[in-house]
């Protein structure tokens, strides 16, 4: 499977799940956090790919997916994630206004 679908398939599982997945511009490090109550996985456009990708399967790891399929290839993406040694703290925002 290639690293976009991967990643398409990692965002239909977050969208599965209510969490919202954006790109956007700015300066800012990827990652996940709370925006007006909504859960969202927030991506800067210059992040490569296979980091998107990786990160988002970071933040699936708390998420109970069993009440959802999920394609093996993808839960073995996301078990391989979870084994990296990362600290799933080293992707929530830390937003300052």
């Amino acid at each position: 499977m290639k690293i976009h679908e991967i990643f398409d398939e990692l965002k239909e599982v977050a969208r599965q799940k209510g969490i919202t997945v954006r790109r956007d511009q700015g300066r800012f490090r990827s990652g996940y956090c709370i925006l007006n109550e909504k859960r969202v996985v927030l991506f800067n456009r210059t992040t490569p790919l296979e980091m998107q990708s990786s990160v988002l399967a970071r933040c699936l790891i708390n998420e109970n997916i069993d009440d959802i399929y999920v394609k093996p290839v993808i839960r073995e993406y996301i078990d391989k994630e979870k084994n990296t040694g990362k600290k799933e703290n080293d992707f929530n925002l830390k937003i300052e206004l």
